[in-house]
């Protein structure tokens, strides 16, 4: 033997008792099959046959010629038409996919450009309602408030255009100013330095004299 040859398996007397008994099962099937297929369809139609034969034997003879030679006709037809049948229902269903790829396709290019001349049709009508927004503002401040209405309202637009990209209030708490705390001495609402009152109780409300005065004589 060669070096390349595998050696054959062998098997053992179990594994042979197996095979055999089920090759022995299926040779009892086929011939259940077959004992079956020949008791009630092959014998019953030979008896019917043999009986027409010897009651009519030219028609019996002419029937069997015509189904031996019509035989193959038939069934290249019936295989032919199912062939053609198979053919055409997959090359319909396959124009019919592409038709109707075609299509869907048109129609989300249709859908595509309306959805695009909508966005710029938002985006003009946005831009002047806007305009005409502003416009108008600036039209009624100016008629209310005179010149000063356009530093007003260009004021307005400044502080909209700082909050809108959001640096309004960055900018609000860089350049804050900061608020005067009111002391003892300050009035918070009026601004207006007030002198503490450091006289004495009894000292006269309408005495010419100033809280210098009394502070020095009283020292």
């Amino acid at each position: 033997m060669g070096g390349g040859d595998s050696p054959t398996p062998r098997l053992n007397a179990g594994e042979k008792d197996e095979l055999s008994t089920q090759f022995n099962k299926s040779i009892g099937l086929v011939r259940d099959y077959t004992s079956r297929l020949e008791h009630d369809y092959a014998q019953p139609a030979f008896v019917v046959s043999r009986g027409f034969f010897e009651e009519r034997p030219i028609s019996a003879t002419f029937i069997a010629i015509f189904s031996l030679l019509s035989s193959f006709p038939v069934f290249t037809f019936l295989g032919v038409s199912l062939f053609i049948i198979v053919t055409f229902i997959t090359i319909a269903l396959g124009v019919a996919f592409i038709a109707a790829a075609g299509v869907v396709l048109g129609l989300l290019t249709i859908l595509l450009s309306i959805l695009t001349a909508a966005f710029f049709t938002s985006m003009f009508l946005t831009l002047v309602s806007v305009s005409c927004y502003l416009f108008l503002r600036l039209v009624v401040l100016v008629r209310q408030e005179g010149k000063s209405g356009f530093f007003d309202w260009a004021g307005e637009m400044k502080r909209y255009i700082l909050n809108t990209t959001g640096r309004g209030r960055q900018n609000d708490s860089n350049f804050r100013v900061p608020e005067d705390r009111p002391s003892d001495s300050t009035n918070a609402y009026s601004g207006i330095v007030q002198e503490e009152d450091n006289r004495p109780p009894d000292f006269p409300a309408d005495s010419p004299y100033s809280d210098y005065d009394v502070k020095v004589q009283g020292g």
